[in-house]
């Protein structure tokens, strides 16, 4: 069986509240806080999330945003 891992939670940063909490809603990744998934899964949906995000700020105006990921003490962090 695959390894699970859990997503403790999701932070976004460098954003507005509104634009933040856009992305928080768009993002796949956030389904999972709290729960125990498969490396393979977190590695799909850590593939998933930039384009995610991107969209997300298209409302905003933003259509070309540089988004960064990363894992960090249990957290998945959007920048």
């Amino acid at each position: 069986p695959a390894l699970a891992v859990e997503i403790a939670r999701v932070d976004v940063r460098g954003l507005d509240e509104a634009m933040t909490a856009n992305v928080v809603n768009s993002l796949s990744l956030t389904d999972e806080v709290g729960g125990d998934i498969s490396e393979r899964r977190l590695d799909y949906l850590l593939e998933q999330a930039p384009d995610e995000a991107r969209e997300a700020l298209e409302p905003f105006g933003y259509y070309d945003p540089q988004v960064t990921l990363r894992r960090e003490n249990g957290a998945v962090v959007v920048e």
